[in-house]
């Protein structure tokens, strides 16, 4: 079955959002409204021209600088400056930790999958098998995976050059919540941890599992859980551990990759406002040396600064406080699973910005034990 967006109803949509433009609303639902409606004319263009590369709103940048070397957009730097004090002064702790990461893994080849309906299939049986008596993720699951619905759009090519498999997702609280998926399949077992990632966001975000206002920090949480449960059914399969083992480091590679553009743009951030007239060729030697000394890296170029300068970190905040609040879950399920699921929903429902006390009452500690999964994760990866 094919599975793809109906034009018709994302542009019957489109109506609807554009007559509650003009009803009597806040400012803050004024701004939503319009991000929706930026989002579905994104979607109306990857209909017309689905080999296009997906523009992430938040990520497109109007040609303004923060810098005079032109390094840094406006927008990017602003991304960073809207992480919390005490979000960034955690992330600035984990480098010497991020530095361990031996980082001489080759990676292989992952099993392929047969077809769309293997992919779907796997994918509801890692929902079957989560640790709860409850049917609703089952069935959000089956509503949302029904191609008559048209919530999932399954592209069988690379949207874009950057990512060998692709997945994001649409959220529309207006005027009821909609969410929309989009990815591309590799036609491997990874489309299952991408499927499922994706998957839990959807129904994770949903206002009859979770709340409308979750904390921006921990967005990332269940879409990392249900990558893990995916690796623990594809090991249940019958596959060898180097399958899931591929399958995690390739995660944690993305975790890492994001730790080192938010610690390039620290860096330089920091080396700018101590000296407004710092030299270009001075400043990425700077910034080379910094970066392959302490990650234990040799590529570390300019076009690997520039390129990591152009990383929103706001989101790749977002990205570690979820993977560092999911690893003291990841032990928990370890012990008792049905205790970890408990926890995962519990952490889904945090309101907010400043989240460590009510993250202490769900028993994720990872903020006054030196982060020591993270530690133990590393260490983990270094004997794959």
């Amino acid at each position: 079955m094919r599975y793809d967006w109906d034009i018709d109803k994302l542009k019957e949509l489109r109506k609807t959002l554009n007559k509650l433009k003009s009803s009597e609303i806040s400012k803050n639902e004024l701004a939503d409204i319009n991000g929706d409606l930026e989002n579905i004319n994104e979607m109306l263009r990857i209909m017309k021209n689905p080999y296009a590369k997906v523009r992430i709103i938040d990520d497109i940048d109007d040609n303004k600088f923060f810098d005079k070397h032109k390094l840094i957009s406006m927008n990017k730097y602003n991304s960073y400056k809207e992480i919390l004090p005490y979000v960034e002064k955690l992330m600035i702790k984990q480098y010497r930790k991020m530095g361990k990461l031996y980082n001489d893994y080759v990676e292989n080849g992952i099993p392929r999958l047969t077809n769309t309906k293997e992919l779907i299939s796997l994918s509801y049986e890692v929902y079957k098998s989560l640790p709860t008596k409850s049917n609703i993720y089952k069935d959000l699951f089956l509503k949302y995976t029904n191609p008559r619905d048209n919530r999932i759009k399954i592209i069988q090519n690379e949207i874009n050059s950057n990512f060998s498999v692709y997945g994001y997702i649409y959220f529309f609280q207006h005027p009821t919540y909609e969410p929309y998926i989009i990815m591309t399949q590799d036609k491997t077992l990874e489309d299952i941890s991408v499927l499922c990632h994706e998957l839990g966001h959807a129904i994770f975000y949903n206002p009859s599992v979770s709340t409308l206002n979750r904390s921006f920090y921990l967005g990332e949480v269940e879409g990392y859980y249900f990558e893990y449960m995916a690796r623990k059914y594809i090991e249940k399969m019958g596959y060898e551990k180097c399958v899931t083992d591929e399958l995690e480091y390739r995660r944690f590679t993305t975790v890492y990759d994001g730790y080192i553009s938010f610690y390039i743009m620290y860096l330089l951030i920091n080396k700018y406002n101590f000296n407004k007239k710092i030299d270009l060729a001075k400043l990425m030697k700077y910034l080379t040396t910094k970066v392959n000394r302490n990650f234990n890296v040799d590529c570390a170029n300019e076009a690997y600064i520039s390129y990591s300068l152009n990383q929103n970190n706001h989101n790749v905040s977002k990205y570690l406080m979820s993977y560092l609040t999911f690893l003291d879950i990841e032990e928990m399920d370890k012990k008792d699973p049905e205790l970890a699921f408990n926890m995962l929903n519990e952490v889904c429902k945090i309101e907010g910005d400043y989240v460590f006390p009510k993250l202490r009452q769900n028993h994720i500690t990872f903020m006054d034990d030196g982060c020591k999964n993270l530690e133990k994760k590393i260490r983990q990866m270094n004997r794959i």
